[in-house]
């Protein structure tokens, strides 16, 4: 411990490291809190006595060199401890008591030793009065004018002061005063020693008759005094503290030597110290074990309808039932050894019969010779309303949890849904295209027709069936304006501590707030998805760092196009959000796939999921938002997530759901698309097959292809001359959209069809390089006239279903 641990404890500007340094008198302190700790001392505990403070180590290491003789050592331990208790118990002051110590040189030293409690401090006070015990005889330096001159200022520490009091008196007379004692008084020398009340001159008039009381007391009864008086002198008010010890003589006079010290800092630092409990709302209270009392100070005692002192069973009747076998666990372990302190939190009754929350901060105060807990102290607060925005902010989180996590069931089922719909319709379609086949070839077969009449309406059912269920479990559509931060902010709480210290998570936010339209909770679920994701990116010897910052409003979007979600629409404004790891980064086959809601990896930046990110990519195309990754293997991943600010959401239920003309005959012309070279893309090779074969029924030239990497590399050809490419939307490593984006790139440029099941993954109003787009399954006729209009029409991307 050190000086300036007792300044950190009452406060930096209260100076009390100052005030104990500048002490006139050799002092000490020890922390009470931790017995074995270092002893710090002032520079006149070394003048006096030559040891520095490290050389002592703690109190025992003092006691071991003052008193050599270890039954001395014990009995002198025993009562300086209990003198700082006494006060801590009382508030009052116990009066110095003598010992006989030794010095570093190994000399015998007389000293009146002080001890009281300050906070969780005891303050120890040493005064040499080795050489007025050695004078030859008390009697002569009261009658000896020469005897006082030789007790001179300079060589006298602080206001000291000498008494004599006759036998069988009650009274004592001033036989020597130093110039400290005068200046400190403010009195004059002559008038002291004519006059012994004159000392008290300048003491307010009501401490006049208690002062007196208690020296008169004092010289009575021959026992040390110690008392402090606030002076009422002109200039700066301050405050004195007065000690004696009476000394017998063999003559039956009794010498009385003492010393006056200024206490003014501390006791500004005391009155500071009551300012700062009271301005908290701070209760102070000691707790005496072997005596089962507990004592409250005045305000703990008037709020709580407490009694100042109460026994501990009574304490125990307010407490609430529920709290009571946690607080007597922990004070069993406290007056067990096992705690040397804690924090608690319980309710209990106050004075006007209502349950608080009080936070106590409880630690032990003393100790008996063999360490166990003699004393506890506390300082408790009232924290009825942060418990209760405690308590409310826990049910808000809870509803967030479970609000998101029925969002999420709600995705997941939508992913498996669409998933099981590509599928579905994929098959319908080979089915519906043998059905376009048989019809006609048996004609006469009136069976057959029959049930090929049957086969196509289970068909047309089929597909209507999957198309009203599609988005069935789609989210709620709040398009209220949401503060971004503020959702940033509940993510990490719902993140929680624990991953929020080992990931060293930390949010930064710009000057003013963000804002966005969108649903609260799916702006929530792609945040926290994305920074779970983020936490994942390192490896156990080297946990990723993660970091969520808003960027403030007119920051620009990266200059490519989104990973994720959406195309960003010229003229939309866009919030951004980004997150970041310190991770081993994103291997090129992982982000080529992660979205997929079919992939799955191992090890770190697997970024096995589940539905996770799927879902992700689903929640930013249906708000039109969008999604950037920057990585790097080995030096972490930054996603930087678009957020429109305000843009309507396109509807689930219709967004790229234009139906088929079903006034249009299922009839395909032979010739309709004679000398046309098509390329055909699907990842399924009977539906690929199938499609082509829809093509070659109206005289197409069709090729097939399930590998989207070696389409692209068959339509880079020129030679090839292809007049269409038709391809599926959903296909491993290369999708339909990035093969539509490439073929945009080429001179001459094909037009591209798009067949898909799961139109739903485009964006209604959104520019697109599709000619045309159907939805699976699809019959011939339908796909023959989109590749014919699609030829014809002239070249700018659409929109628009068949």
């Amino acid at each position: 411990m050190t000086a300036e641990t007792l300044d950190t404890q009452h406060g930096r500007e209260s100076g009390v490291a100052d005030l104990f340094q500048d002490l006139p008198v050799a002092a000490a302190l020890h922390d009470l809190r931790d017995p074995a700790g270092a002893l710090e001392v002032n520079a006149r505990f070394t003048a006096t006595f030559g040891y520095r403070a490290s050389e002592l180590g703690n109190l025992t290491g003092w006691a071991k060199t003052a008193y050599p003789d270890e039954a001395e050592r014990k009995g002198a331990l025993d009562r300086i401890l209990a003198s700082v208790e006494a006060h801590r118990r009382t508030g009052r002051v116990p009066p110095p008591s003598e010992h006989r110590v030794t010095d570093k040189w190994g000399r015998s030293r007389t000293i009146l030793l002080g001890a009281a409690a300050h906070g969780p401090f005891a303050l120890f006070t040493f005064q040499d009065i080795t050489e007025p015990r050695r004078a030859a005889e008390a009697r002569k330096i009261a009658e000896s004018s020469a005897g006082h001159a030789t007790l001179t200022d300079t060589t006298m520490l602080g206001g000291a002061f000498a008494m004599l009091q006759a036998p069988g008196q009650d009274i004592a007379r001033f036989t020597y005063v130093n110039g400290s004692f005068l200046d400190l008084l403010g009195v004059a020398r002559k008038g002291v020693l004519a006059e012994p009340l004159s000392a008290m001159a300048n003491f307010p008039a009501e401490d006049h008759a208690r002062w007196m009381a208690r020296i008169r007391d004092a010289l009575r009864r021959k026992t040390p005094f110690a008392m402090e008086t606030r002076l009422v002198a002109p200039g700066a008010p301050r405050w004195v503290r007065a000690e004696a010890v009476p000394r017998d003589l063999p003559d039956g006079w009794v010498i009385w030597e003492g010393v006056v010290v200024d206490v003014t800092r501390l006791k500004t630092t005391e009155q500071w110290l009551e300012r700062v409990l009271d301005v908290t709302g701070a209760y102070v209270w000691s707790y005496d074990i072997p005596a089962g009392l507990a004592v409250f100070n005045e305000r703990w005692a008037r709020e709580m309808g407490l009694e100042p002192v109460q026994r501990s069973d009574q304490w125990w009747q307010a407490t609430h039932p529920e709290d009571r076998p946690m607080l007597q666990d922990v004070l069993g372990r406290l007056v067990a050894g096992d705690l040397a302190s804690c924090t608690v939190t319980y309710r209990r009754l106050n004075a006007q019969g209502d349950w608080v929350w009080i936070k106590i901060f409880v630690g032990v105060s003393a100790r008996d010779a063999g360490g166990k807990p003699r004393s506890l102290a506390g300082v408790s607060f009232d924290v009825t309303e942060e418990q209760e925005r405690w308590l409310t902010t826990q049910d808000t989180l809870t509803e967030l949890r479970e609000s998101l996590a029925r969002e999420h069931q709600r995705a997941a089922v939508a992913e498996v849904t669409g998933g099981l719909a590509h599928e579905i319709n994929n098959l319908l379609g080979l089915v519906t295209w043998n059905i376009e086949r048989l019809t006609g070839m048996d004609a006469a077969d009136g069976a057959v027709a029959d049930g090929l009449v049957q086969l196509r309406r289970a068909v047309d059912m089929t597909r209507d069936l999957i198309e009203a269920h599609r988005d069935m479990p789609r989210p709620d559509t709040s398009d209220e304006e949401q503060d971004l931060g503020a959702l940033v902010a509940k993510a990490v709480a719902l993140i929680g501590k624990r991953r929020t210290k080992c990931h060293d998570l930390r949010i930064k936010m710009p000057d003013n707030p963000v804002k966005v339209r969108g649903n609260p909770t799916q702006i929530l679920q792609v945040v926290m998805q994305l920074a779970l994701n983020a936490r994942d990116a390192g490896v156990p010897e080297r946990p990723a760092k993660v970091e969520i910052s808003v960027l403030a409003a007119g920051t620009p979007l990266p200059a490519r196009h989104p990973d994720a979600g959406a195309l960003v629409r010229p003229g939309v404004e866009m919030a951004l959000l980004q997150i970041s790891d310190t991770g081993v980064g994103i291997s090129q086959d992982v982000r080529a796939r992660m979205f997929q809601n079919t992939f799955a990896a191992d090890g770190a930046r697997g970024l096995s999921m589940g539905m996770g990110l799927p879902i992700v990519a689903r929640i930013l195309r249906f708000n039109r938002a969008s999604l950037w990754i920057d990585t790097e293997e080995g030096a972490g991943t930054t996603m930087t997530v678009a957020w429109p600010v305000n843009a309507p959401k396109a509807d689930p239920a219709t967004a790229n759901r234009p139906q088929a003309d079903a006034a249009q005959e299922d009839v395909i012309e032979p010739n309709l698309l004679a000398g046309v070279r098509a390329l055909v893309v699907d990842d399924m090779p009977d539906v690929a097959m199938a499609l082509a074969a829809m093509l070659e029924t109206a005289g197409a030239e069709a090729y097939c292809e399930t590998d989207a990497v070696l389409a692209q590399e068959a339509l880079s050809e020129r030679e090839a001359g292809w007049s269409v490419l038709v391809t599926d939307l959903q296909m491993p490593g290369v999708d339909g959209l990035t093969l539509a984006r490439h073929v945009a790139d080429l001179d001459p440029a094909p037009p591209v069809v798009l067949v898909s099941a799961r139109t739903d993954r485009l964006v209604a109003g959104e520019d697109m390089p599709f000619a045309r787009v159907l939805s699976k399954p699809v019959s011939g006729s339908q796909l023959v006239r989109a590749v014919r209009q699609a030829i014809d029409a002239p070249k700018q991307p659409a929109l628009s279903e068949e």
